[in-house]
């Protein structure tokens, strides 16, 4: 059975309450949120395996969520529409949704389509072993040998980034834009650049040197 946290955003009680119920009737544990604020602050809290989103939210619609969300986050996104135009569509593509949806659908096939994403995209949660490190990514706790590591909550952030993208390089350009919570559009600042280094050092330091590689000139890794 699955045993994964998936988030529904949708302003639309029936069509969010619905598939709430049958991703936990499958075994998902399911947070629901209305509006595209409410979805990114339970994002900022939260690990998901995998976001159901709906385009045409209230306020901030789909497209706008999806922006701001792939500034930090690479969690996979479904979305979901009544919007029986193609133009849409694309343009969630282009922007980071990994699989559409238009409504009515069979909820059989939003479960289809959450596992298939979920049998190709690695989900970091529960506890994760690095050598002889234990990250407990749920309570936030990392231990070596039974001896507790303190991480700030800003190293955190960092370090669950690294491990959601394992075995890949992390560019420079996002871990700056997650260093500084920026809006689309927004410039990053050379103090910000400079952070990163600084927080990577940090962990280095915290979780040992070879935890971490650097690419230069491109970004950092955990190998996998």
């Amino acid at each position: 059975m699955p045993d994964q946290s998936i988030l529904v955003i949708d302003d639309e009680d029936s069509s969010r309450v619905g598939m709430g119920q049958s991703l936990r009737q499958a075994g998902y544990r399911v947070e629901e949120a209305v509006d595209g604020p409410g979805g990114l602050a339970l994002v900022r809290a939260h690990t998901y395996a995998v976001i159901v989103l709906d385009l045409h939210l209230g306020g901030q619609n789909g497209l706008e969520f999806l922006r701001e969300l792939r500034l930090t986050h690479n969690t996979p996104v479904v979305m979901v529409t009544s919007d029986q135009l193609l133009g849409p569509r694309l343009e969630g593509l282009e922007n980071g949704a990994d699989d559409w949806l238009i409504k009515p659908f069979a909820h059989r096939e939003l479960l289809a389509r959450v596992a298939a994403i979920l049998r190709r995209v690695p989900f970091v949660s529960g506890v994760v072993r690095l050598g002889d490190l234990q990250i407990d990514l749920d309570s936030q706790v990392i231990t070596r040998q039974g001896i507790t590591i303190v991480l700030t909550p800003r190293e955190l952030d960092l370090l669950q980034l690294l491990l959601e993208n394992r075995g890949r390089v992390v560019l420079r350009d996002l871990l700056e834009k997650k260093m500084s919570q920026a809006k689309a559009g927004s410039p990053v600042s050379s103090n910000v650049s400079n952070l990163v280094d600084v927080y990577m050092l940090r962990l280095r330091k915290k979780l040992g040197k070879e935890i971490i590689s650097t690419r230069h000139g491109i970004g950092f890794i955990i190998e996998a």
